[in-house]
């Protein structure tokens, strides 16, 4: 699945770049104001983090975290959002969650839909988690 998701993916006309898309604008606007809501600094991770532009507007709050599938949009990613520490994996094939510390916030927008088994994803999310951690 990950060669699904490298340059072809990015430049092609299903991925939508928040940066000029009114609508991803607006969602993600009222993302960053929800999970301010209700915390308003600690440790971050994005699952399907993409060009990490999400990242790096969230970085005055938190440690952010990403990762993604693509190697591709990760390269983008680390120019971007240089602070993030981010991670090129397929989160179904390995244990990256070993690889964070706990979190305070976790992130999947737009991702579970693309996942095979999105539930066993959901449970190793709530256990990085920390006590009174968002998912």
């Amino acid at each position: 699945m990950r060669k699904k998701f490298e340059k072809d993916y990015f430049r092609g006309s299903v991925y939508k770049d928040y940066t000029k898309d009114k609508a991803m604008i607006l969602n993600y606007i009222f993302l960053k104001n929800f999970i301010l809501k209700f915390k308003s600094s600690g440790n971050l991770l994005e699952i399907g983090c993409a060009y990490g532009y999400f990242l790096k507007d969230l970085n005055k709050n938190y440690k952010t975290f990403g990762i993604d599938i693509s190697k591709y949009a990760i390269d983008n990613a680390k120019k971007i959002s240089p602070q993030s520490f981010l991670i090129a994996e397929d989160i179904e094939k390995t244990d990256i969650f070993s690889k964070f510390p706990q979190m305070d916030i976790i992130l999947a927008n737009n991702t579970f839909e693309h996942l095979k088994n999105p539930e066993k994803i959901i449970q190793q999310c709530s256990k990085k988690l920390s006590k009174k951690g968002y998912l």
